[in-house]
């Protein structure tokens, strides 16, 4: 901890020293050359819940504009890596990414029952589950804001949140529609339509993106391949606005999604790991005679014997049991490790299937100059029917086995949030009510298949109420350039929780531990409340030069382990403290412009949920999330961007922390190089674009299988918009040039249950995208 706090202190005094440096440059800037600010283009952000300029907010925040997203060819959210620093992106589900910001993880998840996330996402300032294609096109910007959230957003957050904000439907007519093709028989389709219906009244505007892509992971077992894509979004926006003090936007989204599902890949096996237990002796993922085949317990006769109680007999003279015989195991992990990694050994059809909806209404009244009333109202509803196999060998232990028709994962959720803000001699405010109602909209069951085929019936009803306040103040007539800002919110969470499990073998429910009919039900309830605060103050050195600190503190909710040991089932909320100091400045060196913002941080955090392995049910081995005591950590972050030339950019990310949570990595960084070719504007414009991004090295939560190494990706982008004069832009694209072959997520049940499987990022890609622009 001493060595941490001395990394810190080194941190703040570079921080100092840029703080004295900057303005430097930018007063020799301003005596030779135009203002260092003016080489940038003005990103406006809503960090706090009002337009403003990403350089005036006193928050670490990256904002991608529209046109930065094309020419750097982000379109999903795991692209977000090359661009925001201490932001990793992984999970078992590829579309839907689960973040990772500043060492915290996206919290525990358990089946069928809602997360709290330590970095929540909001589509058009609503929370949301869905980011991936069919959401992530005709953006007007991606904000990433790092540190706890909470005083001014909706759902209380511990690391961070991120804001896609789609393009509103404007007052002349276009559009734009492109096609893409590339490796795996990719092709996709976008098209943006903007009408104005009535002049300076009402306006709509429709979007859609269809996409195909065959998968890059093949089952040497059934031959399917999977993490292959094949979705259709839909979208259509309608902006009215009756008076000058009158504004209200309507948002529907809708997609669907039908896949060969995800790939788990083996990496490591455990044959010595004991995952149940039978009449006191242990069932081992490996083994061989003496002892028994587990799925003898299930159907003794295939085994030679004439009843069960003669199969645990046998075993239980034997010693214990095995699922699978040892030499099996090893032929396995010999064969994966032959064929390389976007190859698996799943042995029965798997598919995804996902429908989403989403609307959105924000109406806007301007009730005089000084005062403004908002009200945000969001639903949002999606349905997940899948088969997951756990192990990606021959072997089925665990498995999710979902029919179609049947839905694993059902949400239907319904949010309002009211505001009145106000301005008024130097005072900006805010006061507002947010209101939250989540549950199932459609019966969930989760079908596993394995050693206990059983039916779980997973329900709950989730409400959040919060009232909340925040206001700035300028403190000029005090100190020229200073002001203060702060805010308050108090959070009330209700949660309910039912689980019914019904056994699909009850020869085995005794031995094994599953519930024989007609169920085991199990159900909680609990309430739980807590604050959520933040704290800053800002100075403007000069009129490109902002330093500032902060402190927040950051709430998220508990909840339920079913089935779990007694005495833990429920877990109480994790809460954070953070410390941020941090620069904003814009300078310049000659004819060079940049752009550095430097942030470090101290994090304190209490009661940390934590996933950890317990003995649960009939001696099963079960995963409950626990709080853990309180812990400390401390990082910071870079962000710069060089014009070295009219043509010629770059732009440096860093980010480092001393004590990151399960899959987070200690440091990353990224990079990116722009050259615009000198050429006769009539001929359009050409440019080349390379992005890199290094993730460290992250832990598992079982380390006993291993941790997950870091990885580079590089990424290279050729666009020549407007060819010869016209309306049509085409780009060459290649990603993962270098073919990585790098981990995003995992399953690590080394030691709990014997294997650890993983899921790898795409293989490089090469492909090319056709635009034409219409009208405006």
């Amino acid at each position: 901890m001493i060595g941490s706090k001395k990394n810190a202190l080194s941190l703040a005094a570079g921080l100092a020293a840029l703080a004295a440096v900057a303005p430097a440059h930018a007063q020799m800037a301003e005596t030779n050359e135009p203002a260092a600010a003016e080489a940038f283009d003005e990103v406006l952000v809503i960090a706090r819940r009002r337009a403003e300029d990403v350089q005036d907010v006193p928050v670490a925040v990256t904002a991608i504009g529209a046109e930065e997203l094309e020419q750097r060819s982000l379109q999903t959210t795991e692209d977000l890596r090359f661009v925001v620093p201490a932001l990793n992106v992984g999970g078992q589900r590829r579309d839907e990414a689960q973040f990772y910001m500043r060492g915290n993880g996206p919290g525990p998840v358990n089946a069928g029952q809602r997360n709290f996330t330590s970095v929540a996402a909001y589509f058009a300032e609503v929370p949301t589950e869905q980011t991936g294609p069919g959401v992530f096109f005709d953006l007007a910007s991606v904000q990433v804001l790092r540190g706890p959230q909470g005083t001014l957003f909706g759902r209380n957050t511990t690391a961070g949140a991120v804001l896609f904000q789609p393009q509103r439907p404007e007052e002349e007519f276009g559009g734009y529609a492109s096609a893409s093709v590339g490796d795996y028989d990719l092709a996709q389709f976008q098209g943006v339509l903007n009408v104005p219906l009535i002049s300076d009244h009402l306006s709509l505007r429709l979007g859609a993106d269809i996409g195909q892509r065959d998968g890059y992971t093949r089952s040497l077992v059934t031959g399917q391949e999977m993490d292959d894509r094949n979705y259709e979004g839909y979208r259509a926006s309608l902006l009215w606005t009756p008076t000058d003090d009158f504004e209200n936007l309507t948002i529907v989204n809708y997609r669907t999604q039908d896949t060969n599902g995800f790939s788990p890949t083996i990496r490591a096996i455990n044959p010595d790991a004991v995952i149940s237990s039978a009449g006191g002796q242990p069932i081992t993922f490996g083994g061989s005679a003496p002892r028994v085949q587990a799925q003898c317990l299930i159907d003794f006769a295939s085994c030679g014997y004439a009843s069960l109680i003669e199969a645990f007999t046998a075993g239980i003279m034997a010693g214990g049991f095995y699922i699978a015989e040892q030499s099996d195991l090893d032929s396995y992990l010999e064969t994966q490790r032959a064929n390389g990694v976007h190859t698996n050994q799943v042995d029965f059809l798997q598919f995804f299937e996902e429908r989403s909806l989403g609307v959105t209404n924000i109406t806007t009244i301007d009730l005089n100059e000084h005062l403004t009333f908002k009200n945000i109202f969001g639903y949002r509803n999606s349905r997940v029917s899948q088969t997951l196999d756990y192990e990606g060998i021959p072997v089925d232990l665990v498995s999710q086995r979902t029919q179609r028709g049947e839905y694993s994962s059902s949400r239907e959720q319904y949010t309002n949030e009211l505001q009145l803000l106000g301005n008024w001699d130097g005072l900006n405010w805010i006061l507002g009510g947010y209101v939250e109602f989540n549950e199932p909209g459609d019966p969930q069951a989760l079908r596993a298949g394995g050693l206990r085929p059983s039916i779980r019936f997973p329900a709950h009803e989730d409400t959040s109420l919060a009232a909340f306040a925040h206001a700035e103040y300028d403190l000029s007539p005090v100190l020229d350039g200073l002001s203060i800002s702060g805010g308050y919110r108090y959070t009330w969470d209700d949660r309910a929780y039912t689980l019914s499990i019904f056994s699909l073998s009850s020869v085995n429910s005794d031995v094994l531990g599953a519930c024989s009919l007609p169920a085991c039900p199990t159900s909680g309830q609990n309430s739980f409340s807590d604050a959520s605060w933040d704290l800053a103050l800002q100075y403007e050195v000069t009129p490109d030069v902002m330093t500032y600190v902060s402190a927040k503190r950051g709430y998220r909710g508990g909840g339920f382990n079913f089935p779990a040991p007694a005495g833990s089932e429920t877990y109480a909320p994790e809460l954070l403290t953070e410390y941020e100091a941090g620069i904003k400045a814009d300078w310049a060196l000659g004819p060079v412009r940049a752009r550095t913002n430097l942030a470090i941080y101290r994090d304190e955090i209490e009661q940390s949920q934590i996933q950890q392995a317990a003995t649960c049910l009939g001696g099963s081995v079960c995963t409950i999330v626990v709080n853990a005591g309180a812990s400390e950590r401390n990082g910071g972050e870079l962000e710069t961007q060089f014009l070295l030339t009219a043509d010629l950019s770059l732009s440096f990310t860093a980010s480092v922390n001393d004590d990151p949570a399960v899959f987070a990595p200690k440091e990353q960084y990224t990079s990116s190089l722009r050259y615009t070719l000198p050429i006769n504007q009539s001929l359009g414009d050409v440019s080349a674009s390379l992005d890199y991004a290094y993730i460290g090295d992250r832990e598992s939560s079982d380390p006993a299988g291993g941790d997950y190494p870091g990885y580079s990706l590089v990424n290279l982008r050729g666009n020549w918009d407007r060819i010869a004069g016209s309306d049509v832009d085409l780009s060459i694209f290649v990603t993962n040039v270098t073919d990585e072959e790098y981990i995003i997520g995992g399953l690590p049940l080394y030691s709990s249950l014997g294997f650890d499987s993983v899921f790898y990022g795409e293989p490089r890609m090469v492909g090319a995208t056709l635009r034409y622009n219409f009208g405006q």
